[in-house]
């Protein structure tokens, strides 16, 4: 690549707001927050035989929806990753040969992470092109018989939901969001970011996704023996200015201490104990592009 075309790409990408607000975070916002790093909460190492992970669920979102009342148990706790990628690499980076994890999303198995009893990767099969993400109810089906196949193991069963794309949501929330516009990687929290969708309708619309999601994995969670956490792996920023911060933050960039990214909720339904403490590249990349992570 010669210096003029990188010199000419860099001057096309400054003109882009996106593009200018990303690495503004990055290569800003990122550094000055990691003195506000939270202790992380210890997950393998807590009290669970299913464990139920809602991607991108905020403490606060969760409970304006769950019924909390009808917990066993409720709190929240410190995630100790603002992404999915990270959070994977920190909670599995051992093998966890009591654990078997059933994911949705692709951003996980293409992370270096420690082996499990079996690793069910549902978004090779199941992708919903029509919505471009991973729909619950594939995902709580084929959780249930992985249960039974492997009885005595700890379970992890991975949502793609609330997580952008808002795929349970009515559509007049989301009038002036049109991703398809913009390019590769454009969601929703660029939208509110630039003003084409309010924070009311985009709370709202991010309130009907967790509703989606949540009635499937509370009707798996009460299928499920033992003891069944739901939880999730970060949260997601509305526009949050923290006075640290240069700007306003959006979506959940890599390792940005504010609570609203990494405040999970901890909601257990209890049961009986019955476990043990403690290469599809270009797909791969495609579908985690549609949930907005491309480069």
């Amino acid at each position: 690549m010669s210096a003029q075309s990188v010199v000419t790409g860099f001057v096309r990408n400054l003109k882009q707001r996106k593009w200018r607000y990303d690495r503004i975070v990055d290569r800003v916002v990122q550094p000055i927050s990691t003195p506000f790093k939270p202790e992380p909460f210890d997950i393998v190492g807590a009290d669970w035989d299913s464990l139920i992970v809602l991607d991108a669920c905020r403490a606060d979102l969760f409970e304006s929806v769950a019924p909390i009342d009808e917990f066993a148990e409720y709190r929240r706790v410190n995630s100790p990753a603002t992404s999915t990628q990270e959070w994977s690499r920190r909670v599995w980076k051992e093998d966890q040969l009591n654990t078997v994890y059933t994911t949705a999303t692709p951003a996980v198995p293409n992370e270096p992470i420690g082996i499990f009893r079996s690793f069910e990767n549902l978004w090779i099969t199941s992708w919903d092109d029509e919505s471009d993400t991973m729909l619950p109810g594939p995902v709580a089906d084929r959780a249930r018989e992985v249960v039974k196949q492997y009885p005595s193991m700890r379970h992890v069963v991975h949502f793609l939901q609330p997580h952008y794309p808002f795929v349970f949501a009515d559509s007049d929330l989301l009038e002036g969001h049109e991703p398809s516009h913009e390019g590769l990687g454009w969601t929703i929290w660029d939208s509110l970011r630039e003003g084409r969708i309010s924070h009311e309708d985009c709370w709202r619309a991010y309130q009907q996704n967790l509703e989606g999601v949540l009635e499937v994995a509370m009707d798996l969670a009460t299928d499920l023996p033992g003891r069944t956490v739901i939880t999730s792996d970060h949260g997601n920023a509305m526009g949050e200015k923290p006075w640290w911060s240069p700007v306003e933050l959006y979506n959940h960039p890599h390792d940005v201490w504010h609570p609203v990214l990494y405040e999970v909720p901890w909601a257990v339904i209890d049961g009986t104990n019955t476990s043990e403490g403690g290469d599809e590249s270009d797909s791969v990349q495609d579908r985690l592009a549609a949930l907005g992570y491309a480069d």
